[in-house]
Order: C-alpha cells, then sequence, then structure tokens
C-alpha cells in the first residue's frame, strides 16, 4: 500500500510551481488594478475566469433575492 502522506519530490515541486504562479497571477491582477483604475474596460481583462464566474453568480443570486423579497 502507497503512503500518500508521506513527502513526495514531484509533489513538493508541483505545489512550490502551483503557489508561485498563483502568487503572480495575483500581483498581475493588483497591478492591472493600479494602473487601469479609470479604465474598467482593460481591467476586467486582468480578472480570472474563475472570479469572474463567482462574481457572475454573486450577482445573479442577488438579483433573484431581490426578486422574490419584492413580490
Amino acid at each position: 500500500m502507497v503512503d500518500l502522506s508521506a513527502p513526495n519530490d514531484y509533489r513538493i515541486i508541483r505545489d512550490h510551481a502551483y503557489l508561485t504562479l498563483a502568487s503572480a497571477d495575483d500581483e498581475i491582477e493588483e497591478a492591472a488594478d493600479a494602473c487601469f483604475v479609470h479604465e474598467p474596460h482593460i481591467r476586467a481583462q486582468y480578472v480570472s475566469g474563475y472570479k469572474r464566474a463567482k462574481a457572475k453568480r454573486y450577482r445573479d443570486n442577488k438579483k433573484a433575492k431581490n426578486a422574490m423579497s419584492a413580490e
């Protein structure tokens, strides 16, 4: 039986690469927010698809709740 909790060199490298990439992505997004403050159509291009989908779900849920409370 394989012990999956044991440290694995490939897993450590993969995790480190993921964290490095994620932090670089966050830095790019923060820089775009600062650079394109007055140009929201350009700034929106630097937001990840995951965050756009999450924001859309939030807006849709909020609209649905408002519509239900208005009835």
